[in-house]
């Protein structure tokens, strides 16, 4: 009884769910992409000091305080 219309409903609304789920591809492939761009300019621009800022931290963690570990 249920079946005469309840299939064809779920089948409709299989078919609907999957052209709503198809997704932004190209934006996706974008975003990440400038995401990578704006990033690497960013590490760029301030690889010096984070490297400092790293080493000294680190430095302070191992009570090293930035001296080579032999001398």
């Amino acid at each position: 009884m249920f079946e005469r219309w309840l299939l064809p409903l779920i089948v409709r609304m299989q078919v609907a769910g999957q052209e709503r789920e198809r997704g932004d591809v190209p934006g996706w492939v974008m975003i990440t992409l400038m995401t990578v761009a704006v990033a690497t300019a960013i590490w760029g621009l301030v690889n010096g000091s984070i490297m400092n800022v790293l080493k000294t931290a680190l430095g302070n963690v191992t009570g090293n305080n930035g001296t080579p570990a032999g001398g």
